[in-house]
């Protein structure tokens, strides 16, 4: 399992199409932290599994509060906590910096990959990409699989947010078995806001 330290940041990740070719599975823990108009810190485990992601959120008491499944193009959300079911339409709801960051983004950074959709677009010679009203910021290591991503950094100045996406460890050629699930039909669709 390849932990992060805070040393030598890196200008490059292996490739998500290589790591899937060459693991195929991969899991990790991390946490997720904003700061602006929402406030709030929550630890994750995730799984990968080829083109599928299952990714289960934690509040600060360790229940279970958000559950996100992705499945090739289609993502889907359970807020655990008010016991509703998000589509892709709605996930902005669950998850409101996904419109900085696509679902499909969000599960190649899980690999620890630069989503493809940024490749190519550095500033400054570091892994950061603005527009007039929002930035994001990628951070890599040195791994034993490879330089991989540890640190991804969103903000929008128009939203008034600041959301920290932190992997803590990773692992290739695993899963954690208990996340690879459906979410239940019997939770209702949360209707459009």
């Amino acid at each position: 399992m390849s932990s992060f330290s805070e040393t030598e940041t890196v200008l490059e990740t292996v490739p998500i199409d290589d790591l899937i070719r060459k693991y195929n599975s991969c899991r990790g823990k991390g946490s997720v932290e904003s700061d602006g108009i929402v406030k709030g810190k929550l630890s994750y485990e995730f799984s990968a599994d080829g083109n599928s992601g299952y990714i289960q959120f934690y509040d600060l008491l360790g229940r279970k509060s958000l559950f996100i499944l992705m499945k090739n193009k289609s993502v889907s959300a359970w807020d655990m906590v008010r016991n509703k079911r998000y589509n892709k339409d709605g996930i902005f709801t669950a998850l409101p910096f996904i419109k900085l960051m696509s679902p499909s983004d969000f599960f190649q950074v899980l690999w620890g990959s630069i989503p493809s959709n940024y490749l190519g677009r550095t500033v400054n010679k570091e892994f950061r990409f603005e527009s007039t009203s929002a930035s994001i910021s990628f951070d890599s290591k040195r791994t034993e699989y490879g330089s991989l991503l540890y640190k991804v950094v969103l903000e929008s100045t128009e939203e008034n947010y600041r959301v920290t996406i932190k992997i803590k460890e990773r692992e290739m050629n695993a899963t954690y078995p208990r996340l690879e699930r459906k979410i239940p039909e019997s939770v209702p669709l949360a209707s459009p806001a």
